[in-house]
């Protein structure tokens, strides 16, 4: 299965990014790394994660 490629403005503007089926992967102009202080390490790591208290 592969991942579909979601412009950020997209993702911000509410638009329905993937089915129940689906990954995404959301592209940001690199600009925005330095903008927010992240890196490239920061922009990999995954967004949601496993509860580890369950």
């Amino acid at each position: 299965m592969g991942y579909r490629i979601v412009a950020a403005a997209d993702f911000l503007n509410g638009a329905s990014i993937v089915g129940d089926d689906e990954r995404a992967v959301i592209a940001v102009e690199g600009s925005e790394l330095v903008r927010g202080g992240g890196g490239p390490r920061c922009m990999s790591c995954p967004v949601t994660r496993d509860d580890p208290w369950t």
